[in-house]
C-alpha cells in the first residue's frame, strides 16, 4: 500500500474510534506471551494484547478460533460464523 493510502486508512479509523491506543513495550511483551500460550501469529497476538490492554471483552475476527476465550476475559468471535 502507498503511504497516502495508509494515511487515509488511519484517518478513517480515527474518525470512528473513540481512542486509538499506541503500542507500548508492554503490549509487545504481552503479544509474545500470548503467542507462546495460544500459538497464534505474532500480529494476531499483538491485536489480542492491544484488545486486552484496552479492556475489550470481544474481538471480531475470522482468522482465529471462534468462541475461544483469551486470558479468561477476551472472547474471539467470528462475525461470519
Amino acid at each position: 500500500m502507498s503511504a497516502e493510502r495508509i494515511h487515509g486508512f488511519l484517518d478513517s479509523v480515527e474518525m470512528v474510534c473513540e481512542e486509538v491506543l499506541p503500542i507500548h513495550r508492554e503490549a509487545i511483551d504481552s503479544a509474545l506471551s500470548l503467542k507462546e500460550r495460544y500459538g497464534f501469529s505474532y500480529y494476531d497476538c499483538l491485536m489480542l494484547a492491544s484488545a486486552l490492554e484496552g479492556d475489550c471483552t470481544t474481538i471480531f475476527t475470522e482468522d482465529m478460533s471462534d468462541g475461544q476465550i483469551i486470558n479468561e476475559t477476551l472472547k474471539i468471535e467470528n462475525p461470519f460464523a
